[in-house]
C-alpha cells in the first residue's frame, strides 16, 4: 500500500473510456469498483532533491496494485507509465518541494476508485487524528511564541541577586511539545506569574548575561490570556505524558487533577509503586515533605522492588527507609512482612576472628577482622550483606595485610585468608619480612588461587622467605587494529630461611580492544607451581586470540 506524499500528486481524471487491457484489469480486481472513471496521478521515484525515505514507488507498479490517493480513497492501477524529465518539465510546487527544479523518473499512474478495507479506514482514521493533532499542537507553539517566548512587552529579566531566582525551579512544569527544560515554561499560581528559561552555558554562549548560572531566565504576569494558554498546553499533553509513563488513565486522571506534572514530578517515587487510582490517592494524602520525611522520596537507583504507598508507610513508620527497603531486598527478604522482621545477623561477642563473604558475588565484600564490634557495626548498615556467610570462632589472626590474613585455627592448623582488613584496631602483625608479604599478597590477588589457598603446605614454607628474585621467562604480544593483547609468564624465587629456594610462575594476561564498536579490557594473574602449568595457560590464552 502507498500513499500520497509531497513527491507526487493527483491529476484530472482520464476523460476516456478504459482500454480493452484496462478493462480486464478492471474485471480481475478483487476488491469493490466504486467509480469506473479513470483516475489519474504521478508520482516521483527518483530525483536528487529527493530524500530515500520518501521513496513510494520503485518503478511502474503493476496492474492490480492499490495505491491511496488524497486523503482516504483508494485506486486499483490499471495501467502505469515511467518517464524521465529533464528539469525544464519539472512541477517546482508539486513535485520538487524543496522549491528547485529537479530532473528524474516520474510514473504516471492510471486507474480506478476501489473500497478501502476496514484495517484501511482505521488507519486513515488515525492519520486524520494525528493531522489534526499536529494542527492543534503548532497552534499551541504560535500562541506561546506570541504570548511568552516571543517578543513580550511585559516580560521582564530580574537581576542574578533577585531572591525570586532562588526558589523558581521548584515551580511546575508546564508541559509542551519538546520536553527538555531548554524553553520549559514554569508556573507560580501563588504569585500569578510565569516563567520562562533558556540554556545558555553552552561554549560559546555569553555566560555573563545569565541570572542564573547556565541559564536565562524571564518573569512575566499570569494574564487571563497566558493563563488559557497555560490549560491548554495541560488539556493537550499532560495525559499523553502520564500515558507514556506507564500509568492508566483513571491514575493519570487523580494525579493532573491534584496539579502534578508527568515530567516534572514534585517526588522522585523511584521507590514506590503506583498502579491504580487508589494508590495515587494514597500518594497524594501526603505531601512530598512529608514521603521525605519518612525517607521515601530519595533517588535510589531502579536495582530495588517499588511498595504500595499503604506499605511504604507501614516501613517508613517503623523507620526502614526506602533505601533500607532495597537493600534487604537484595539480601533476601522480599514481602513487607520480611522486611519488616528481618535483623542483622548478630557476631559473637568472644569471637576473635570474624570473616564475613559475599553470597552474591565472588567480587563481593570479603573481609576480615578480630574486632566483634566493627564487624557488627559493619551489619548493622549494611543491610544488603545480611545474607553473607559469616564465619566467626576462635581463630587467631597472626598477621594481617591489606588484603590477605595469615590465622592459626585451635588445633594449629594455618590458614591463609584472601580478605580486606576491616576495623579501626591494628592489625596483627607477624614480623613477616617483605619477600614473604610479597608472595602472600600476589598469592591473595591471583584469579582461581583457592586450591593454593587451601593447601598450606603450597604457600606456608614462603612465611620464611628472606630473598626475592623475579625474572621475565616468556612473552609474547599481538597487536591489531581491532584487538592487541600481551600475555607475560614471570619467575618468582623465593630463597627460605632454610637456604632452599620456593619457585612460582605467575601468568600476567592483558588484552583489550574493540568489540562491536565498544571498547573492552580485562587482566588477569594465576600463579601456578610449576612452569609446564603455567606454560600450558599462556599457549592456550595465545591460541583463542
Amino acid at each position: 500500500m502507498s500513499s500520497m506524499n509531497r513527491y507526487s500528486r493527483l491529476l484530472p481524471d482520464a476523460d476516456r473510456a478504459p482500454s480493452p487491457a484496462e478493462q480486464a484489469a478492471i474485471d480481475r480486481s478483487i476488491r469493490p469498483v466504486t467509480d469506473t472513471r479513470l483516475r489519474r496521478a504521478v508520482f516521483r521515484i527518483s530525483g536528487g532533491s529527493m530524500p530515500w525515505d520518501e521513496v513510494i514507488l520503485f518503478g511502474a507498479p503493476s496492474p492490480g496494485v492499490i495505491l491511496k490517493v488524497g486523503r482516504r480513497d483508494r485506486i486499483m492501477v490499471v495501467s502505469s507509465e515511467v518517464e524521465t524529465w529533464d528539469q525544464d518539465r519539472v512541477d517546482d510546487e508539486t513535485l520538487a518541494p524543496d522549491g528547485e527544479p529537479d530532473a528524474g523518473e516520474f510514473v504516471w499512474v492510471t486507474g480506478v476508485t476501489v473500497a478501502a478495507t476496514e484495517a484501511e479506514n482505521a488507519a486513515d482514521d488515525r492519520d486524520d487524528e494525528r493531522a489534526a493533532r499536529d494542527r492543534r499542537r503548532e497552534h499551541l507553539e504560535a500562541r506561546i511564541r506570541n504570548l511568552i517566548s516571543g517578543p513580550v512587552a511585559d516580560r521582564e529579566y530580574p537581576a542574578a541577586d533577585d531572591p525570586a531566582l532562588a526558589r523558581f525551579g521548584n515551580l511546575t512544569v508546564v508541559p509542551r511539545r519538546d520536553r527538555n527544560f531548554d524553553g520549559a515554561i514554569r508556573i507560580d499560581p501563588v504569585n500569578r506569574q510565569l516563567w520562562l528559561q533558556e540554556y545558555n552555558g553552552r561554549d560559546g554562549d555569553d555566560w555573563s548575561v545569565n541570572n542564573v548560572p547556565a541559564w536565562r531566565v524571564w518573569r512575566m504576569p499570569l494574564t487571563e490570556e497566558r493563563a488559557a494558554l497555560v490549560a491548554d498546553l495541560r488539556t493537550e499533553y499532560e495525559l499523553e505524558n502520564w500515558l507514556e509513563g506507564g500509568y492508566d488513565a483513571e491514575t493519570a486522571a487523580v494525579f493532573i487533577a491534584a496539579g502534578w506534572s508527568a515530567i516534572d514530578k514534585p517526588m522522585y517515587m523511584t521507590g514506590i509503586r503506583v498502579g491504580t487510582p487508589d494508590e495515587a490517592r494514597e500518594l497524594l494524602a501526603r505531601t512530598p515533605e512529608q514521603w521525605r520525611e519518612l525517607g521515601w522520596d530519595p533517588y535510589h537507583g531502579s536495582y530495588g522492588p517499588r511498595f504500595s504507598p499503604a506499605d511504604a508507610v507501614r516501613l517508613g513508620e517503623a523507620g526502614i527507609t526506602c533505601h533500607d527497603a532495597a537493600d534487604r531486598a537484595r539480601s533476601g527478604h522480599h514481602s513487607v512482612e520480611d522486611i519488616l522482621a528481618a535483623r542483622a545477623p548478630q557476631i559473637p561477642a568472644t569471637a576473635t576472628r570474624i570473616h564475613l563473604v559475599s553470597k552474591r558475588s565472588a567480587w563481593g565484600t570479603p573481609f576480615i577482622t578480630d574486632d566483634p564490634a566493627a564487624a557488627q557495626a559493619y551489619l548493622d548498615t549494611h543491610a544488603d550483606e545480611w545474607d553473607c556467610l559469616v564465619v566467626a570462632d576462635d581463630a587467631r589472626i597472626l598477621h594481617a595485610d591489606s588484603t590477605w590474613s595469615v590465622c592459626e585455627t585451635t588445633s594449629g592448623a594455618l590458614e591463609l585468608i584472601a580478605a580486606h582488613w576491616h576495623g579501626d584496631t591494628a592489625r596483627p602483625d607477624a614480623g613477616l619480612s617483605e619477600p614473604a608479604r610479597d608472595a602472600l599478597t600476589r598469592l591473595a590477588a591471583a584469579d582461581h588461587n583457592k586450591g593454593l589457598l587451601a593447601d598450606p603446605a603450597l604457600w606456608s614454607p614462603v612465611l620464611t622467605a628472606t630473598h626475592h628474585h623475579a625474572e621475565r621467562v616468556d612473552h609474547y604480544e599481538h597487536d591489531s587494529h581491532r584487538w592487541s593483547a600481551e600475555h607475560t609468564i614471570t619467575r618468582h624465587q623465593y630463597t627460605l630461611a632454610n637456604g632452599t629456594t620456593l619457585t612460582w610462575w605467575q601468568l600476567d594476561i592483558s588484552e583489550g580492544g574493540m568489540v562491536g564498536g565498544e571498547g573492552e579490557s580485562y587482566e588477569r594473574t594465576t600463579l601456578h607451581t610449576s612452569h609446564d602449568s603455567a606454560k600450558t595457560a599462556y599457549l592456550k590464552a595465545r591460541d583463542e586470540l
